[in-house]
């Protein structure tokens, strides 16, 4: 199937203020994106969805035996590297001209890159852009003619609560994040009269 592309649908928002190299952008949102897209990051995001979104869901849906599938499919396109939510072209976008000598990234750059695509994630706004573009895409192909409606119904349900939990929850392991999957530098250099 081809992928999701949501870079079009996020370009609107605006631009990152943290001052990183395109190096940076672009290593920050492979490790992101490879991580929420793995089998470990999707267990994650349906321990944090799973409750909300059957609850959002009608019964006779099987939420709870059919969203660990649904939202598997769901999340590999969604973070997909390339074209997803954490893309380097989302993170990074014209301020990825901003060139600054090498160094590492610092773990306050890294988490203020990553809370700013989750403030996206949580804009209703956003949202409904993100659903019209799984919507429009071959996305539920892979479940057969028969389950189009269906898949779509599900989208449309599914995809705005599951944002709204994550980019909600996820937060609390941005720290961790950058330190042990970017490796980010806690070091911040202070003045002798900061440090006063």
């Amino acid at each position: 199937m081809n992928f999701l592309k949501v870079a079009p649908v996020l370009a609107v928002v605006g631009l990152s203020s943290a001052e990183l190299m395109c190096e940076d952008y672009e290593m920050i949102a492979q490790v992101s994106s490879a991580a929420l897209s793995s089998e470990d990051g999707i267990a994650l995001e349906l321990d944090i969805i799973s409750k909300h979104v059957c609850h959002a869901v009608p019964a006779e849906m099987n939420c709870e035996e059919n969203l660990p599938d649904f939202w598997a499919a769901i999340a590999v396109n969604l973070f997909n590297p390339d074209n997803g939510f954490f893309a380097s072209n989302n993170l990074c976008m014209e301020s990825c001209g901003n060139m600054t000598e090498a160094r590492n990234v610092l773990c306050h750059d890294c988490e203020n890159v990553m809370n700013m695509e989750l403030d996206k994630m949580a804009d209703p706004e956003i949202q409904i852009m993100v659903v019209e573009a799984f919507v429009g895409s071959e996305f539920c192909a892979e479940f057969g003619e028969d389950m189009l409606e269906q898949c779509q119904t599900g989208l449309e349900l599914v995809l705005p609560v599951a944002m709204e939990h994550l980019a909600g929850q996820l937060h609390r392991y941005l720290h961790d994040f950058c330190v042990d999957d970017i490796q980010c530098d806690n070091h911040t250099t202070h003045s002798p009269i900061e440090l006063l």
